[in-house]
Parts: structure tokens; C-alpha cells; sequence
């Protein structure tokens, strides 16, 4: 994908869903195959003023811990974790798995824990938090596409138009005058 395509996908994220004011905290949590949109997010919030604080996963850690550690370690949440949780802003959470297949011995534990997730922490009641897919391999596998042609299409919308927050906020007012609320 283009770096414009990445700057748009990051300007969406960070002044339509999250409005991202100058000061404020902003996790940015993903796997490595996001880098790019990670890169880009990173660039938005400092250019608005804001303070990024990247969380980066590395494909097989989580199973390996999942795997591997004991029942104390997996109902632990690290200090640092629960403080990021109460104190940051706002998060931006981009999916992009490299391995969704990385489970094929072992069912996903009962309770929320499983690959890639521990115990959430208590986040602020103020927070807002986005999630975003980014498209990998491994998503076009599960959905039976050929890669290279899911690359382009997630974000597609975002380069139709050249202000892709003008057209979600134009979406968006419309949803509104026909939703029942």
C-alpha cells in the first residue's frame, strides 16, 4: 500500500474516530505486519501535538506465553499495564495477524485469554478506543482471496476521496438523520 494511502488510513483514525487534541496520550497497538499504518499513526499524533506511545507484538510471542506460563502469570497484569490503561487518552488498535492458524493443538482458554490477549485492564471510563484490520495473509487465507488482490481493498475507501474525514463525517451525519435515536 502507498504511503498516501497510509498517511489518509492514520488521518481517519486519528482526527475522525479519536479527535486527537494536542497533550493528550495516545496507545498505538498492533502486530508487525502493520507497520506502515503504525508508522503513519505515529507521524498524525505527533504532528497534532499529542504524545504516542507504540505497543508492538510480535508474531508467536503470545502463544509461546500461553503455552509456557503459569496460572499466576497469565491472571497478571504488569503495574506499567494497568497505569497505561488509566492514564492514556485514547488507543488505536490495529489487527493484523500474521498466524490466525497459530492454535492448531490447543482450543483458545475459556474466560477471554487466548492468542494475542491477556486480562484487559480497567481503562478510564473516558477513554475511546478504535480498532482497525490491517490486511495480512493471513486474513485473506481465512477468507479464501488471493493476497495480492486483498492488499488494496480494506482501506479503499479512504482513497476514493481526497479527505476521507469529510466523507466518513458526511456517512456519519446521514446514518444519523435516518437512525431511530
Amino acid at each position: 500500500m502507498t504511503h498516501e494511502l497510509m498517511t489518509r488510513w492514520a488521518d481517519l483514525l486519528v482526527d475522525y474516530c479519536l479527535r486527537v487534541a494536542a497533550g493528550e496520550t495516545i496507545v498505538i497497538a498492533s502486530e508487525w505486519e502493520a507497520r506502515p499504518l503504525v508508522e503513519a499513526c505515529y507521524r498524525a499524533v505527533v504532528l497534532r501535538g499529542a504524545h504516542p506511545l507504540i505497543r508492538l507484538d510480535l508474531p508467536g510471542l503470545s502463544e509461546f506465553f500461553l503455552q509456557n506460563a503459569s496460572d499466576a502469570q497469565l491472571g497478571h497484569l504488569p503495574p506499567v499495564g494497568l497505569y497505561e490503561a488509566e492514564t492514556a487518552d485514547a488507543r488505536i488498535r490495529i489487527a493484523a495477524e500474521s498466524d490466525t492458524r497459530g492454535w492448531p493443538d490447543r482450543p483458545r482458554p475459556a474466560g477471554g485469554v487466548g492468542p494475542g490477549t491477556r486480562p484487559d485492564p480497567p481503562r478510564r471510563r473516558s477513554q475511546t478506543v478504535v480498532l482497525t484490520q490491517y490486511p495480512t495473509a493471513a486474513y485473506a487465507a481465512d477468507a479464501g482471496w488471493s493476497w495480492p488482490t486483498t492488499r488494496p481493498m480494506s482501506p479503499r475507501r479512504c482513497s476514493r476521496r481526497p479527505d476521507p474525514v469529510a466523507a466518513w463525517q458526511e456517512l456519519g451525519s446521514g446514518r444519523r438523520a435516518w437512525s431511530p435515536s
